[in-house]
């Protein structure tokens, strides 16, 4: 009998494979196509600009999105979702509360809410990475539980940089919902701790690297939350 965590990786393992292959396949065809006669022009390098980004923010996204729709269970499994339907950050955190009250506790601890995506904010944490600038609102992705992004989100920027940061994102639960184990609470929440900025392995695209040590982030949300 497989257990959920081993269908789990085994999905993962074949989605990520999967994904592999296509970037490898296109890469090559676009190659084939475009690049292999006119490597020694300067326009080359647009050129392989523009195929990363229609690989990265498009064909692959909505190939997983296909894939993930068959093979991950829509139901709560202690895990957010990416706008592409891949597994993202755990949920690690309850908090009961209303929103006003859980707002003046995160900005009275020093934290900040983070900007919504959009244009300007996006070029905006694009230059302040590059340039090693401060950006103590800076917006966090978006990532899905209960069919809607989170709630709100809250970070805490380390040594005035935007690469390295306290985050926390909170989805209010449905109205009597109750969580596996017959558990009830107003908030989940999932806490992590921004490392530095990578490549994504799955589509890509340029993301956050997280410390793998959530629970500590989760302890330190906690015990901030249970002094104020």
């Amino acid at each position: 009998m497989i257990s959920m965590d081993q269908k789990t990786k085994i999905i993962n393992f074949t989605a990520r494979t999967f994904r592999v292959l296509v970037a490898v396949v296109f890469g090559y065809t676009i190659y084939d196509l475009f690049f292999r006669n006119i490597l020694t022009r300067k326009i080359h390098i647009f050129l392989y600009i523009v195929t990363w980004l229609i690989l990265s923010y498009l064909i692959i996204p909505n190939i997983t999105k296909i894939i993930t729709k068959i093979y991950l269970p829509e139901y709560f499994i202690g895990r957010s979702r990416t706008s592409d339907g891949v597994l993202g950050d755990s949920v690690n955190l309850l908090i009961d509360g209303s929103k006003e009250d859980i707002e003046a506790a995160f900005l009275k601890m020093g934290w900040t809410k983070s900007d919504k995506i959009t244009l300007r904010s996006s070029l905006k944490i694009i230059k302040s990475s590059l340039l090693h600038q401060s950006y103590p609102t800076a917006p966090v992705s978006s990532l899905f539980l209960f069919s809607k992004k989170q709630d709100l989100a809250f970070e805490k920027e380390i040594a005035g940089s935007p690469k390295q940061r306290h985050h926390i994102r909170l989805w209010e639960t449905p109205q009597d919902y109750y969580l596996p184990g017959g558990v009830k609470s107003d908030w989940v929440c999932a806490a992590s701790l921004d490392i530095g900025i990578r490549f994504s392995l799955f589509t890509g695209q340029i993301t956050h690297r997280i410390d793998e040590n959530i629970d500590e982030e989760r302890n330190l949300i906690a015990n901030e939350l249970i002094d104020h």
